[in-house]
């Protein structure tokens, strides 16, 4: 099985939010965007400072957000992955979700192998089903 995690899997694991995917399968490979790393650091920064988040903690979450992206396939956002999240999907979808799921699609297609989204996000895994995605996780 191929896996493609988007932020919201990763995110809601490092702040231990509840209702967190924990059992993850035997993947053959767990894929995702270059995109994940942005964001995932971008909410870090953000919940260390709204949250008075001290420094051991967060250090330890960056080390386990590292962690788990080297065991990833990470796909460069190019111009074809840009061209196609700036067509019309047929649900509705926030940008970086289909840059993520543009992604998915073309790595799906480019390695003509299935992938089974993982999200959190209720509206990407919608679209991800319309596309005839499998989806974990919402």
């Amino acid at each position: 099985m191929n896996v493609y995690i988007d932020s919201s899997v990763l995110l809601r694991q490092l702040l231990g939010e509840g209702n967190a995917i924990k059992a993850f399968p035997a993947a053959d490979r767990f894929v995702s965007s270059t995109l994940l790393k942005v964001e995932c650091l971008r909410v870090l920064d953000r919940v260390r400072f709204k949250h008075s988040i001290e420094d051991k903690p967060m250090v330890s979450r960056r080390i386990r957000l590292f962690s788990m992206m080297d065991s990833m396939e990470l796909i460069e956002v190019s111009a074809n992955i840009l061209d196609f999240a700036c067509q019309p999907f047929p649900t509705t979808i926030r940008t970086l979700d289909a840059i993520h799921l543009s992604s998915a699609i073309l790595w799906k297609r480019f390695k003509k192998q299935d992938i089974t989204i993982f999200t959190h996000d209720i509206e990407m895994g919608l679209a991800a089903r319309a596309f005839g995605l499998s989806v974990v996780g919402c």
